[in-house]
């Protein structure tokens, strides 16, 4: 997850999922948070706002959120987690992952080293 992506469609479904999921239990989030990269233009995918009759009907309370933390041009999970737009009680996680320093290769050998010194 990277902060840039917050509001997109994706993040529309997955937050609809979830508030479907946990109207009667609470919701703990663990972000696997990632520095925003630049060199592609993900997380552009917010045009599905601009389709209110399309897409409101589907969860008004969560569109409209979205569309008012996408308007702010304040695009991060503290948005989301401020909002309430997931289940009031929720309870979020989410250190920003450091992996600029490391390859991909060199962070899997990493995450794999975290796991094994974590048993």
């Amino acid at each position: 997850m990277q902060n840039r992506y917050v509001g997109d469609i994706g993040d529309f479904g997955k937050y609809g999922l979830l508030r479907a999921l946990c109207h009667d239990r609470r919701l703990g989030v663990a972000w696997y948070l990632y520095p925003d990269e630049a060199h592609n233009d993900d997380g552009g995918f917010v045009g599905y706002l601009r389709e209110p009759d399309e897409w409101r009907r589907v969860d008004p309370e969560l569109f409209d959120g979205m569309k008012e933390i996408v308007d702010s041009g304040h695009r991060c999970v503290e948005s989301v987690e401020e909002s309430g737009l997931l289940p009031g009680t929720a309870i979020f996680a989410g250190e920003m992952l450091r992996f600029r320093t490391r390859s991909n290769p060199k962070r899997e050998k990493w995450a794999l080293l975290q796991r094994v010194w974590a048993d």
